[in-house]
């Protein structure tokens, strides 16, 4: 029951991410609703979706009853459904997939079939609905962020390498496939933590578990200077949170878990004054490892899915700490 549960996630993920354009291809879907959006050819927990510049959404990988899978699929608002899609080369769970300028996506890292951390990296191209080989990772990854700079290169930072968290970084560039390891490490290893690209350029990485604890910090990469520097703390340490740009620049911090339990409450950075402020906006209860998205036309953040210990799809779970999944959305206003 919890990994059907958990795949919620991944759903949620593809209508989200299709929602105005569901909307728009469809007209007969009432605003402020929820509508079936067909499902997925095969359950899973632990893919990535990413939406394409024509629309659809690829959904990548993931574990499925069989284990951790290779296949992918597309969902298309206006056939209203998903389809089969070409596979990977490998099988990857708990990996990224990130939208590079030029409409290709690039996988990265993972766990893969045999259990083990991946350091491989491929690229999709919807032109050609085919996968080819991206070079590798210079350390393998899993619960890491890859983050499209405003130059078209991809920034990898953190995540699991098995044995501990790491604090390395990387590049990732297009134009010749190739990741670079960067000389700056983050101020302490992490994973499963979040990373936003600020306005100006630059990203904000924050929080995660270096592997003993959560972690209240943050960094900011400026890829004008190739350089990395301790941002402000959150008031409350964070794993599994999810970081979000506003409309008007400041980036919402929102959920996660501590030592004490999944967190309800949210944060906001300001990067014009580098200060992180507590918001009186709450989330109806804590999860971590949810999904958010910024609604462009209002500066609401939709928040989906997730874990929560006191909440199943159905509302309140009886008591323990089995964690099940939290499908029941919430908007909050910055």
């Amino acid at each position: 029951m919890k990994r059907l549960l958990l795949s919620l996630v991944v759903v949620g993920l593809a209508v989200a991410a299709s929602y105005a354009l569901v909307g728009a291809l469809n007209p007969a879907v009432p605003a402020q609703t929820w509508v079936t959006a067909g499902d997925m050819t095969d359950v899973r927990t632990g893919a990535a979706g990413t939406l394409l510049l024509d629309g659809r959404v690829l959904i990548t990988g993931g574990v499925t009853a069989s284990g951790v899978t290779a296949s992918v699929e597309r969902y298309s608002p206006a056939a209203w459904g998903f389809v089969a899609a070409p596979s990977m080369e490998m099988g990857r769970a708990s990996h990224t997939a990130t939208l590079l300028v030029d409409g290709r996506v690039l996988v990265t890292g993972g766990t893969g079939a045999d259990g083990q951390i991946s350091a491989t990296a491929e690229l999709f191209d919807p032109t050609t609905n085919a996968w080819t080989p991206a070079g590798a990772l210079n350390v393998p990854r899993r619960g890491h962020t890859a983050t499209r700079l405003a130059d078209g290169r991809v920034l990898i930072a953190g995540g699991d390498m098995g044995a501990q968290p790491t604090a390395a970084l990387e590049i990732f560039d297009p134009a010749t496939s190739i990741f670079t390891a960067l000389d700056q490490t983050l101020s302490a290893p992490r994973m499963l933590h979040a990373s936003a690209l600020l306005e100006d350029g630059r990203v904000l990485i924050a929080g995660g578990f270096d592997g003993q604890e959560a972690l209240s910090s943050t960094d900011v990469y400026d890829p004008s200077t190739a350089t990395l520097s301790a941002g402000p703390a959150m008031s409350a340490a964070r794993v599994g949170l999810s970081a979000t740009t506003l409309l008007d620049r400041r980036v919402l911090l929102v959920g996660g878990a501590s030592a004490g339990g999944e967190l309800a409450s949210a944060e906001i950075f300001d990067p014009r004054s580098n200060v992180i402020a507590s918001t009186d906006n709450r989330l109806s209860f804590g999860r971590q490892g949810h999904l958010a998205f910024l609604l462009p036309h209002n500066n609401q953040v939709l928040v989906l899915g997730g874990t929560a210990a006191g909440a199943s799809a159905r509302g309140r779970a009886g008591p323990g700490r089995d964690p099940q999944a939290a499908n029941r959305g919430a908007a909050l206003r910055a």
